[in-house]
């Protein structure tokens, strides 16, 4: 199998996570890999921030959804309206359910790929990069 040449890269990722240490660890870990990360708690974060974004012309390249948010919006819900704001969204979901049906079939709830926690940055960043590299 051939190695991917570089798990590095420079695009504008989007963290959204419950989690205030997977929040920390996936941001350091992929800024170490050269990515620019912005961080957010949940659904609402995640669509004010994306907006934003979009609106200052640095839209985020890829956006990382946990699914299962305790306190807000959780992954599914947030796809759905970032999707209306760029049908062309590049979305992971990231769980650790599972057998939860969005994780079963990603694809059918808009999602580019799929991410069951636990997890290392290694395989966030070989996700990144096959969506970009093909």
């Amino acid at each position: 199998m051939k190695d991917i040449v570089s798990l590095s890269g420079n695009e504008k990722i989007l963290l959204m996570d419950d989690s205030e240490s997977i929040l920390i660890g996936l941001s350091l870990g992929l800024k170490r890999k050269g990515y620019r990360v912005a961080t957010v708690k949940d659904g609402r974060e995640a669509v004010s921030e994306y907006k934003q974004a979009m609106n200052e012309g640095s839209p985020y390249a890829v956006v990382i959804l946990d699914l299962n948010i305790s306190d807000g919006l959780g992954g599914y819900e947030t796809m759905e309206i970032l999707n209306e704001v760029n049908p062309e969204i590049k979305v992971i979901v990231t769980s650790g359910n599972s057998d939860d049906p969005v994780i079963a079939r990603f694809r059918d709830y808009g999602f580019v790929d799929k991410l069951e926690k636990p997890y290392r940055i290694k395989d966030i960043c070989i996700k990144i990069r096959t969506i970009f590299n093909g």
